[in-house]
């Protein structure tokens, strides 16, 4: 696993911890990649084995060293509770379909959170060699070097615009600018972190899809809010499911760009949505 950068010395026990742990997950995640067999749980979402024993694994780690923290994870505690110090936000495999159908964009989130706020984050796309971190006022790196947004670069077909299966169904952009749809929300983000997209949009992702790559995004410059303006943290401050909180979120380079997704950004009717 590569090394991570850039973590201040408040944080730099929880990033190694946190190193440590995408690592191990990543080597359990590419020996069942591609052999595991998704089912469907009750919210809709998919699930493998392999989902549930990373999501063992980081919770049981995390418990050990840090007995005072707690754990929100998609596959086991999805409460939140804000009079923790320290929560630790886990996506064991963001992009299961992907995961379990034998393609490579699929990754391992992991995010600390304080204060309501992440402040760190570790994000590790095994089998394309990306890893991802940030720290709080620390900046944020891919694979060791510094990343940064394509701030003030133009929406036009010279760049591309992230988006989920659900965004088309939901919204259209009037843009002149090349869309991809890659199956991992926190992937999405991440490359418009690292300038190789200008700007996004995940129609439903939870917050353990946004913890991670949220923070690896505002520390690369970049800016993410909810369709209605709102940001995604800090989190409200009151004890909640998750499990059933889904986030419709725009993120792009910077502020101006964001203006531009949101201005150019129409609702699908129902007769569109069912062409």
């Amino acid at each position: 696993m590569p090394t991570a950068g850039g973590a201040s010395n408040h944080f730099a026990e929880y990033m190694d911890f946190a190193v440590d742990l995408a690592g191990e997950a990543a080597t359990i995640a590419r020996a069942q990649y591609g052999a595991s067999v998704a089912r469907r749980k009750e919210d809709g979402s998919l699930v493998t084995r392999t989902d549930e024993q990373i999501d063992r694994l980081i919770s049981q780690r995390v418990g050990d060293r840090y007995p005072s923290d707690t754990v929100l994870s998609e596959e086991q505690a999805t409460h939140f509770d804000p009079a923790v110090q320290r929560t630790w936000i886990i996506d064991p495999i963001d992009g299961t379909t992907n995961f379990a159908r034998g393609l490579p964009t699929w990754g391992i989130s992991i995010a600390i959170v304080e204060n309501l706020r992440p402040v760190v984050a570790v994000l590790a796309f095994p089998m394309l060699d990306e890893f991802f971190s940030a720290t709080l006022g620390g900046g944020a790196f891919r694979n060791g070097a510094p990343i940064h947004t394509a701030a003030g670069a133009a929406l036009d077909d010279a760049h591309i615009f992230m988006e989920c299966s659900r965004t088309r169904r939901q919204s259209t952009f009037a843009l002149s600018i090349k869309s991809r749809m890659l199956g991992s929300a926190a992937y999405h983000i991440c490359k418009v972190a690292d300038g190789s997209a200008i700007a996004g949009s995940e129609a439903t992702p939870k917050v353990w899809d946004l913890a991670a790559a949220a923070l690896i995004l505002d520390e690369a410059g970049g800016v993410m809010r909810t369709v209605g303006g709102q940001a995604v943290f800090p989190l409200a401050s009151r004890t909640a499911d998750y499990k059933y909180l889904p986030y419709a979120v725009l993120y792009a380079a910077d502020a101006r760009a964001l203006a531009e997704v949101r201005a150019a950004m129409r609702s699908v009717t129902v007769e569109e949505a069912q062409a």
